[in-house]
């Protein structure tokens, strides 16, 4: 390797590196206006669509949408979507079936690849134009409440970083779903 070739090699690593850095703080200074989004808002069905919306927009996917957990039937209802070819709302998933139900299972985020071809995805997606999914649980504490995914169309598209980045936003998440939900208890 020439002088040369190791300052170009050198000087491509910088450019990515500083690039990867412009990216996070854009995701970081997008989380915070997120944040305050979410707190102003007060019904619960609002509330899952601003988190799905802005969870989506903040890994650049395709779509994506908002498990709520059921604990009195132990079982995860698929209750916001952003994506023209989701699921029905009301769609059920047990404990460890498919993606969502692996991640209540585990406790865990997980992310797949190419869900078409994943040997553990939900018999009901079969024939949905699923790709890359990323998912990860939403808590309250200890309080299982949730389960956020993001997808895309590119087999690959989500890396550990992004399901960082995502679990970080899924912290918030929880907090506006706690408060919405507590409102409408209070409500009835």
């Amino acid at each position: 390797e020439t002088i040369i070739e190791g300052l170009a090699s050198d000087i491509t690593e910088r450019k990515q590196a500083d690039l990867k850095l412009r990216q996070y703080a854009r995701q970081l200074e997008a989380m915070s206006e997120i944040s305050v989004d979410l707190m102003t808002q007060l019904d619960l069905e609002s509330v899952l669509h601003s988190i799905a919306s802005h969870a989506v927009e903040l890994l650049s996917g395709n779509g994506g949408g908002l498990y709520l957990y059921r604990p009195e039937r132990d079982v995860l209802e698929w209750s916001m979507a952003v994506h023209p070819d989701a699921a029905p709302i009301g769609t059920i998933l047990q404990r460890g079936e498919g993606l969502s139900g692996k991640v209540l299972e585990k406790g865990t985020l997980l992310i797949v690849e190419d869900y078409k071809h994943w040997e553990d995805r939900a018999a009901f997606f079969e024939g949905y134009p699923r790709t890359a999914i990323v998912a990860v649980p939403v808590r309250w504490g200890e309080e299982f409440l949730g389960v956020l995914n993001v997808l895309s169309d590119s087999p690959g598209a989500f890396s550990s970083d992004d399901a960082e980045l995502l679990s970080l936003f899924a912290n918030q998440a929880a907090i506006a779903i706690h408060n919405a939900q507590l409102l409408e208890v209070e409500q009835e």
